[in-house]
């Protein structure tokens, strides 16, 4: 995991200095941000994994947003898109949404006041 951290780092470093990736001031912060979460988490494994997750979400988010992304975004998401930890579903949690949602609609569908 030291391995994975270290190339982490320098991945980050190469993408903060940047001047595409700077011009974009949440990306700026992130990377910072994740940066220090990493090095004073106590467990490394949780920190590493919390930090592709985060990032991954990130770049994955803005790149959606504007179809654009810089060349040393792009290599990072590359380096950590496969140590991103797969989501879960709970079912329990997702049925439990559908039936509120379904509840809430109920007036909505059949006219009530």
């Amino acid at each position: 995991m030291e391995a994975k951290n270290t190339a982490l780092f320098d991945a980050l470093e190469t993408a903060y200095n940047d001047p595409a990736v700077k011009a974009i001031p949440e990306f700026a912060e992130l990377i910072v941000t994740v940066a220090n979460q990493s090095e004073t988490a106590d467990e490394a494994r949780d920190s590493y994994q919390q930090a592709v997750a985060e990032l991954s979400h990130a770049i994955g988010h803005y790149y959606i947003a504007t179809h654009a992304l810089p060349d040393s975004l792009g290599k990072l998401y590359q380096q950590i898109k496969a140590d991103v930890p797969e989501a879960k579903l709970d079912e329990a949690d997702l049925r439990s949404r559908a039936l509120a949602a379904g509840l809430v609609a109920l007036p909505i569908m059949f006219g009530g006041n």
